[in-house]
């Protein structure tokens, strides 16, 4: 974690607790379920509630070491606020805006018998009181609404499931907002890579 060591210090962190954790059984690859939280591009076009919030040319990519950390100016009535998205490899994000005290926390899990379907948690660190004692709740896909922005990312993954699934996927075209996306298959590869040589 030394090369987001100053990110993460600027996190509320330390002034929050777990105050829900949902864990949703996704038909996508865990990898897939990284992937459509880990791109600026579809921002102002899944999610028309934030057109006119976001101006995609402001949106800052960058790495640091095996991470990647997008920084989103989000126009408000009275200023610009900072939007961070941290991605940690290979499978945690944490997203908090510049001035509130919670955080969003989102990790995925491979499942432990289909390369198909993954594991979605998302889990709300803030100041306010815990429900249910913090403890995980369970969800099957569809069940309950997590807000019209993680549910519109949420009915993309079968989609791109299936996409990545077709014989007409060779490759991927990515915008510069979609770099971390390989940044992340390309540290996954090297790791795979290698253990192989590693084997005797």
């Amino acid at each position: 974690l030394e090369p987001i060591a100053a990110l993460l210090s600027n996190t509320p962190s330390l002034r929050v607790r777990v105050e829900h954790a949902h864990r949703l059984e996704v038909p996508c690859n865990w990898k897939v379920s990284c992937d459509v939280h880990n791109e600026a591009y579809h921002l102002t076009t899944l999610h028309p509630e934030l057109k006119g919030l976001i101006d995609p040319e402001q949106i800052e990519v960058e790495a640091h070491g095996l991470h990647t950390h997008f920084r989103i100016p989000i126009a408000g009535p009275l200023s610009v606020r900072i939007k961070h998205q941290l991605f940690l490899f290979p499978n945690v994000q944490l997203n908090w805006t510049e001035g509130d005290d919670a955080i969003e926390l989102y990790r995925h899990w491979p499942h432990k018998s289909s390369p198909s379907q993954a594991h979605f948690e998302e889990l709300r660190l803030g100041p306010g009181l815990p429900t249910s004692a913090g403890a995980m709740e369970s969800f099957a896909f569809g069940e309950r609404s997590f807000g019209p922005i993680t549910d519109a990312d949420l009915a993309m993954l079968p989609i791109l499931q299936a996409g990545l699934s077709s014989r007409g996927a060779e490759s991927l075209r990515l915008h510069r907002l979609e770099l971390p996306i390989a940044h992340m298959h390309k540290g996954i590869a090297q790791f795979i890579e290698a253990e192989f040589r590693g084997a005797p």
